[in-house]
């Protein structure tokens, strides 16, 4: 079976592969609590206790974690990031940090290694979680860090990118900090949430290409693309009476309800290119299926993607096209036959859907068209040699949709 449909199946019935857990070193965008600032560690430990977190034991990514006392490293604060300034006033000049291991699940795991985890250096740019002023340790700030290995900048990390001849230093890094939008502006307003960061990107071109000033300046072109893709209401989206018909004239049907907006964004790719940093072209809405034959509303649904392209084409005078699929619709089929033997014939034809399907439509080969009437319908043709191997039809019947926005 093509891997690309033994995931779809995965999906269907809702097995997740088991996945480790994986931070990334920074974050796109400024988050509650979260504070960046520039100085240096110390030496020094102090009682911290584990504050807000709830936190377990045994192994984490760096070590096992075992019960015992929780301490801080102390850190002298140089400058407090402008957008910090309301969570940690700039008359504080020391700070304590607490490090935190995590599990495969992400979950907190008491730190194994030393608590004074940071060597002490020149300046640094540091990041954590501030507890609550009734937490802290002798009225002195304190952060919890989820993210040690990656604290303070630059560290073995930033001397282990390919790039260390180009590298911001933390006061520049800092200052690019400080522009991010808040998750709630780019949610909001996200061309101009993206304002400040971009103006100094235009105004300092040889620091925005340095690293990993590059990387944040694209988390955050993703960021503004993907909430306004979260802005748009799918045109096809709705109720749909779905036919899967092979060449031997058999027929499988199901209905199909969508959600109303994207689920995901479909970047320009074939079946040989991949690269995430291609612009946006479409959009997956999640879409569900009553089991065994039923009607909406349903208790027992499947679920399936359906894919649309956002530039759409004119046909004719009053119809309107635009690219896409109904991903898992042979699955859907082969799981709603009445036998095994049944199922077979759907199953047997994933193959050749891989193998006729134009590689420079690869992930939307089929086409929307609402026509003059207003319906909508969906066609998808396999055919060898002028002979047709199976189709899939749908037409809208109904505008009703599952609330649902992009995850």
């Amino acid at each position: 079976m093509p891997l690309q449909s033994l995931l779809i199946l995965l999906v269907l019935f809702n097995v997740a592969p088991a996945r480790p857990c994986s931070k990334r070193p920074w974050i796109p965008f400024n988050q509650p609590r979260l504070a960046f600032f520039t100085g240096a560690a110390l030496q020094d430990t102090i009682l911290a206790g584990p504050g807000p977190v709830r936190y377990g034991t045994g192994g984490g990514h760096f070590g096992q974690g075992r019960e015992r006392p929780i301490y801080g490293q102390v850190v002298a604060v140089d400058r407090i990031g402008q957008p910090w300034t309301r969570l940690l006033p700039a008359k504080y000049h020391t700070v304590i940090m607490v490090p935190w291991d995590y599990d495969p699940a992400c979950s907190p795991v008491i730190w194994g290694r030393s608590f004074a985890w940071m060597e002490t250096e020149s300046t640094a740019l540091f990041q954590g979680t501030l507890r609550d002023r009734s937490m802290w340790v002798e009225d002195t700030p304190t952060f919890d860090v989820h993210i040690p290995q990656y604290v303070p900048y630059p560290g073995e990390w930033a001397a282990a990118s390919a790039r260390t001849d180009s590298i911001l230093t933390p006061p520049q890094l800092l200052k690019l900090y400080e522009l991010l939008p808040l998750e709630i502006e780019i949610d909001s307003t996200p061309v101009a949430a993206a304002g400040r960061a971009v103006g100094w990107a235009a105004a300092n071109p040889d620091l925005a290409q340095k690293w990993p000033a590059d990387e944040l300046l694209n988390m955050l072109r993703w960021s503004v693309e993907l909430a306004q893709l979260r802005m748009l209401k799918s045109p096809i989206a709705g109720t749909y009476s779905v036919d899967v018909i092979l060449g031997t004239g058999e027929v499988s049907s199901f209905l199909m309800r969508t959600e109303s907006g994207p689920m995901s964004a479909i970047r320009a790719r074939t079946r040989y290119d991949r690269e995430p940093t291609n612009p946006i072209i479409g959009y997956y809405l999640m879409a569900h299926w009553p089991k065994g034959g039923g009607t909406f509303p349903s208790e027992r649904v499947g679920s399936l993607y359906v894919a649309v392209s956002l530039d759409s084409t004119s046909y004719g005078p009053d119809s309107t096209v635009w690219r896409g699929s109904i991903d898992s619709a042979l699955e859907t089929a082969a799981l709603e036959a009445p036998n095994a033997e049944e199922s077979a014939k759907y199953e047997d034809l994933f193959a050749v859907a891989e193998e006729l399907t134009d590689p420079d439509y690869y992930y939307m080969p089929g086409h929307w068209v609402r026509g003059p009437d207003g319906v909508v319908r969906y066609s998808f043709v396999i055919e060898r040699d002028g002979e047709l191997i199976f189709k899939v039809i749908a037409e809208r019947i109904s505008e009703a949709t599952v609330s649902g926005r992009l995850r």
